[in-house]
């Protein structure tokens, strides 16, 4: 079973794909057998009921595609994949249209592709820099951590503060990570979606993992516009963590 730097194991070793005859689905069913490959997880595609389904097939990842409209869109038959997210067990990764996909095995050149996450100092972005370098070092890619701040200031005091606040607040999610972990830092400013999208152009990223707190079914950061962006039209998969979505357990003696 996969163990992290610290020695914990995580449970489960699924990965439930559910599709339809979009796009979106068939490029969905695409990034999951490529992940089930490499990480050596079983694959299982459904069509039906994926929350209660992946929770009951012990799945480490639920992945669903997206129509590209704005907002996550739907997976089976007309399902709302903003309250998948809400409702799944485990973290969703959303595959966008016309994405890079991922890739089916690791790059042997040396040129690596990355993993970037986006953090804001939140116990859910936590979560997700943590699931980020787990999957980075297990797909032997690199770990991109970015944190984008407001806009533009015109007093220099004031920008000069707020950039240094933002500083903070990305080493000390870098000072979060598994000790044996390193991270490529990168701060940003401006609009959060634009520049995660950004970076990950930048760092030829296979994948984007992003935190959520799931309040009911509507995730709080799939209320705003980040994370919808991203899944619309991000230049990869967008790998959703919810504060109910990742489990770990202490390794066994």
């Amino acid at each position: 079973m996969p163990a992290d730097p610290e020695g914990k194991r995580y449970v489960p070793l699924r990965i439930v794909c559910g599709v339809d005859d979009s796009r979106g689905g068939r490029e969905a069913l695409i990034s999951a057998a490529a992940l089930s490959e490499r990480l050596g997880l079983q694959l299982v595609v459904v069509d039906v009921a994926l929350a209660a389904l992946a929770a009951e097939q012990g799945a480490e990842l639920l992945v669903v595609g997206s129509r590209g409209r704005g907002r996550l869109g739907s997976v089976v038959l007309g399902s709302v994949s903003r309250e998948l997210v809400g409702l799944a067990t485990c973290p969703v990764l959303v595959v966008p249209p016309g994405s890079t996909g991922i890739r089916r095995q690791a790059s042997s050149n040396g040129s690596g592709a990355s993993i970037v996450c986006g953090v804001d100092g939140s116990p859910e972005s936590r979560l997700a820099s943590r699931k980020a370098a787990d999957l980075a070092r297990r797909l032997g890619d690199q770990l991109v951590v970015t944190h984008v701040y407001g806009r533009r200031r015109r007093n220099p005091a004031l920008a000069l503060t707020e950039r240094e606040n933002a500083q903070t607040r990305l080493e000390t999610a870098a000072a979060a990570l598994p000790p044996a972990v390193t991270a490529d830092l990168r701060l940003r400013r401006g609009h959060p979606a634009g520049e995660v999208r950004r970076v990950a152009e930048e760092a030829r990223a296979e994948m984007i993992v992003v935190g959520s707190r799931a309040r009911g079914h509507v995730p709080r950061l799939l209320s705003g516009s980040v994370a919808s962006d991203l899944a619309a039209s991000g230049p990869a998969p967008v790998l959703i963590v919810t504060d109910g979505g990742w489990r770990e357990v202490a390794a066994a003696a």
